[in-house]
């Protein structure tokens, strides 16, 4: 009794930092976010969400803030550069934050945590928890083993992060992977993108 009352206390403490969002210095969004930070959460490290990295931010905090950075960056990017540099690997994260969430969610739930308001944020039934979480993994799994497949057959080691700077650059951008931001990053390739178009129109009339 007094381990579910002490596991109770603190996911109810989560869910009080998790309102309280603001009193973390985080890179929050995508205009302050630099995009080494960006590229280092994509492999999974969510501490670069962190202005200082010694600073304590639970879990579910970043978790939640990562869905929502990746929610604002798939809207910045209207381009077909970014996304076939980052290939799969974004959904990918995408989904594992969302499963991250959900799983959270529902732990909360089993211990007798009020979660009304995040059931309503995230568009779910509490009886469809356990659904939800089910069709996330399925979904992840499929990804990773096409994915999989598809690296075994092309043989690719390179980063496409990397790729992508070295394409900006190549174009004759300067590019600080430490200061640049990851609105400024995906306003370059949408740039990129739309004079390709035009030499690709250009070509053909000629």
């Amino acid at each position: 009794m007094i381990k579910l009352l002490q596991k109770r206390k603190l996911l109810q403490n989560l869910i009080d930092f998790f309102r309280k969002t603001k009193v973390f210095d985080l890179y929050d969004k995508c205009n302050i976010l630099p995009i080494h930070n960006f590229n280092e959460a994509m492999s999974g490290d969510l501490s670069f969400l962190k202005k200082d990295p010694n600073s304590k931010v639970p879990d579910f905090i970043l978790q939640n803030l990562w869905i929502e950075i990746l929610d604002e960056f798939l809207k910045i990017s209207d381009n077909k550069i970014s996304m076939m540099m980052l290939g799969k690997k974004i959904k990918t994260v995408y989904l594992l934050s969302q499963m991250d969430v959900f799983t959270a969610i529902k732990v909360s739930i089993n211990a007798g945590v009020d979660v009304e308001p995040y059931l309503k944020k995230y568009r779910v039934k509490k009886e469809n928890i356990d659904l939800k979480i089910s069709l996330l993994k399925n979904e992840i799994n499929r990804i990773f083993f096409s994915e999989n497949k598809k690296e075994n057959n092309d043989g690719q080691g390179h980063s496409n992060f990397e790729m992508s700077l070295a394409m900006i650059r190549k174009e004759g951008y300067s590019v600080d992977r430490f200061k640049m931001v990851v609105t400024e990053w995906c306003a370059i390739l949408n740039q990129i993108e739309k004079q390709h178009k035009i030499q690709q129109k250009n070509g053909k009339r000629s």
